[in-house]
C-alpha cells in the first residue's frame, strides 16, 4: 500500500518540478524568442497560476469523490489523468496550449495529496502514522530530485547536440508521461486484494447491466463515471475505517455530500478555516514565491557568466548552476521536513507549524534581498529550502488529524488545495508587482522586490498555527 501511493506522489512531485524547471524554456521557445525577458517571466506566472487553479479544482473534486467512492480508486484515476495530460503537454504547439494543458494536469495532481495522506493516516496509527506521513513528504523532495538529474541529464544530450536544444524540454514532459505510465501498469499489475470487499462492488458489470438501456439513458455519463471508479478501485485497498463506514451505510449518499457533513459541525469548520490558513500561507510561499527563485537565478546567472566567459555556451552554463542548486535546496527540503517531524513529535504540531514559518519569512527575504551569484545559490537555496519546506511535512501529518473519518479525504483535500487557489492569485499578484508596481527597478531587481513583498503571507500561517488545536499524542477521529 505505502510503495503504491508513495510512487503516486512522488510521481505528483516530479511532474510539479519539471514543470518549474522547464517552464522557461518552454515558454521562451514557444513564444518565438531565443532570451526570457519580463514577459515571458509574466506570462510564465499566467501559466502557473492556471495550473494551480487545475490543481486546486482536481483537489476540491476528486477528494470528495474519494470520501464517496473510494480513496483508492480516485487516486488512480488522478494519477490517469496527470499522466495523460503530461504526454499532451510535450507536443505543445503554442503558449496557450501549453498553459491549457498545464490546467488539465493539474487537475488529476490536485487529486494526488489528500488522497494519499488519508489512505495512510488510516492504515497505520501512532508514531508509524507520523513516521509514514513525513516519509511521504519526504519523498517527495526525492521526485524533486529526479526532476533535476533528468534536467540535468537532458540539457547535457542537448550540450552535445544529440536533441536539439530548442526543443529539450518537450523530452521531459515525455519521460515524465512514461513514469506515469509505468506506476499504473504496477498497480494493475501487483494489485492489493481485499477479501472484505463486496465483489459485487468490485465489478464493473455489476454496474451496467443493461448496455442497450444505458445508452438511451440520461444517466449515461454518471454511469460510465460510476464503472471508472469500480475499475479503479478495484486495483488499490481501501482502508479498513473506509470500509467500516460503508458497511455501516455511513457514507456520503451525495457525490459531494461530504462537503455538507464537514460545515455541518462547529469542530470541523474551525479546523477546516484553521489548516485552509495554514496551507494558503505555505502553498503561496512555494508557489507563489519560492518557485520564482529559479528565474531570478536564471537572470542573474546570465549576467554573471556573460561577465566572465564572453563567447562560451552561456546558456549551459546557467543550466548547470541553477540544476546544482536547486539540487541543494531540494536537500535542504528533506532536512526542513525531518526536522519538523521530529519538533512535531517531541514538542507538538503548533511549535513546528511556529517555528517553520517564522523560518521562512526571515530566510525568503534575506535569499531574495542578498543572492548574486552561483556560489550564493550553493548555500543560500538549501537554507531557504529547509525553511519553506518544512512545513510541508506539517501538513501530511496534521491535517488528517483535523478531520473526522466521514469526511477526511474531503477536509484534507479542501484545506490543502485551497492553498493552490489562493497560489495562483499570488502568482498573478507577483507578476503584477514585477511588471507594474516595481517595473521601474533596473531588471531584476523587479523580481526581488516582488518576492519580498509577498513573503508576508507566512505571516498568515505563523497568526493560524497560534490558535490551532494541538493533535500530538491524540488517535484519529472517527
Amino acid at each position: 500500500m505505502f510503495a503504491v501511493v508513495s510512487g503516486a506522489w512522488l510521481f505528483d512531485n516530479l511532474d510539479q518540478r519539471l514543470f518549474s524547471l522547464a517552464r522557461i524554456p518552454a515558454l521562451t521557445a514557444l513564444m518565438g524568442g531565443r532570451t526570457a525577458g519580463l514577459d515571458v517571466q509574466a506570462f510564465a506566472k499566467t501559466v502557473t497560476a492556471l495550473f494551480l487553479i487545475g490543481w486546486g479544482v482536481g483537489g476540491l473534486t476528486i477528494g470528495a469523490l474519494g470520501d464517496r467512492f473510494g480513496r483508492a480508486r480516485l487516486l488512480t484515476i488522478a494519477v490517469l489523468i496527470y499522466s495523460v495530460g503530461t504526454g499532451l503537454t510535450a507536443i505543445s504547439g503554442s503558449a496557450w496550449q501549453f498553459a491549457i494543458l498545464r490546467l488539465t494536469t493539474g487537475l488529476g495532481i490536485g487529486g494526488v495529496f489528500g488522497l494519499a495522506v488519508a489512505i495512510i493516516a488510516e492504515t497505520v496509527s501512532g508514531s508509524a502514522r507520523l513516521a509514514m506521513l513525513a516519509c511521504l513528504q519526504v519523498l517527495s523532495t526525492v521526485g524533486n530530485i529526479g526532476a533535476a538529474l533528468m534536467k540535468m541529464g537532458v540539457d547535457k544530450l542537448a550540450s552535445s547536440g544529440i536533441i536539439h536544444s530548442e526543443g529539450s524540454w518537450r523530452w521531459l514532459f515525455v519521460l515524465m508521461a512514461l513514469y506515469g505510465a509505468v506506476l499504473l501498469v504496477l498497480v494493475w499489475r501487483f494489485p492489493e486484494t481485499n477479501t472484505r470487499r463486496d465483489p459485487g462492488a468490485m465489478r464493473p458489470a455489476s454496474l451496467v447491466t443493461n448496455y442497450g438501456t444505458l445508452l438511451t439513458s440520461r444517466a449515461f455519463l454518471s454511469q460510465v463515471v460510476l464503472t471508472a471508479f469500480a475499475v479503479a478501485g478495484f486495483y488499490l485497498r481501501e482502508s479498513d475505517i473506509w470500509l467500516r463506514l460503508k458497511a455501516a451505510n455511513a457514507l456520503p449518499t451525495q457525490w459531494f455530500g461530504s462537503y455538507g457533513q464537514l460545515l455541518a459541525y462547529r469542530e470541523e469548520r474551525r479546523n477546516l478555516l484553521l489548516g485552509s490558513l495554514l496551507a494558503v500561507a505555505g502553498v503561496v510561499g512555494l508557489w507563489g514565491i519560492g518557485e520564482y527563485a529559479v528565474d531570478l537565478q536564471h537572470a542573474l546567472f546570465v549576467s554573471y557568466f556573460t561577465a566572465r566567459n564572453p563567447g562560451a555556451d552561456i546558456a549551459s552554463q546557467v543550466a548547470q548552476a541553477t540544476n546544482r542548486a536547486y539540487l541543494l535546496q531540494m536537500v535542504g527540503a528533506a532536512l526542513g521536513m525531518l526536522l519538523f517531524t521530529y519538533i512535531a513529535g517531541r514538542f507538538g504540531r503548533r511549535p513546528a507549524f511556529i517555528a517553520g514559518f517564522s523560518a521562512a519569512f526571515v530566510l525568503t527575504i534575506f535569499v531574495y534581498w542578498r543572492l548574486q551569484t552561483p556560489v550564493d545559490a550553493y548555500w543560500m537555496m538549501p537554507l531557504m529550502g529547509v525553511a519553506q519546506f518544512s512545513v510541508f511535512a506539517g501538513f501530511a501529518i496534521y491535517l488528517p488529524e483535523l478531520f473526522g473519518a466521514k469526511v477526511r479525504g474531503t477536509g484534507v483535500s479542501f484545506a490543502y488545495n485551497v492553498g493552490r487557489f489562493a497560489a495562483a492569485g499570488g502568482s498573478l499578484v507577483s507578476a503584477l508587482l514585477t511588471t507594474r508596481v516595481f517595473v521601474g527597478f533596473a531588471y531584476p531587481a523587479p523580481l526581488r522586490y516582488a518576492a519580498m513583498t509577498m513573503c508576508s503571507v507566512f505571516l498568515v500561517g505563523l497568526v493560524a498555527a497560534l490558535f490551532a488545536p494541538e493533535t500530538r499524542g491524540q488517535d484519529l477521529r472517527e
